[in-house]
């Protein structure tokens, strides 16, 4: 999946994804996936991750974010690496929360791979896999 893919399915399947997309491409000319899942996945997710609330809406964003890294390509990988996982592990307690709505292979890919290639996520902040 490439870039203006990931922002089209962010459009169909996130609430005001569609309003946000049709901002965004008014204001930047383009789709800047960095700048677009910030505002359609991490920023909404975080705040519901926050209120410890609506735990179906929480199990959408952190669908999203893993079809992104599994079908994404290394651009769509990157904005999940550097814009969303980064922005989450920036709050530990809504890491930890993030870590209860995603898979065992999320977890594992986030502990073994991206911690470790990633310098701006948390070494010591390992996500527990059941």
């Amino acid at each position: 999946m490439n870039k203006e893919k990931c922002a089209e399915l962010m459009a169909e399947w996130l609430p005001e994804g569609k309003e946000i997309l049709k901002e965004h491409l008014v204001n930047f000319n383009e789709i800047l996936l960095h700048v677009l899942a910030g505002e359609v996945i991490t920023e909404p997710l975080i705040e519901f991750l926050h209120a410890n609330s609506k735990s179906d809406m929480i199990e959408k964003y952190c669908y999203m974010i893993e079809l992104m890294w599994k079908k994404g390509n290394e651009e769509v990988n990157n904005v999940v690496d550097v814009t969303i996982l980064e922005r989450l592990s920036d709050d530990i307690e809504i890491w930890n929360r993030f870590g209860e709505y995603i898979s065992d292979e999320f977890k594992r890919y986030i502990n073994d791979e991206a911690i470790a290639n990633n310098i701006a996520l948390p070494s010591n902040q390992k996500i527990i896999v059941r």
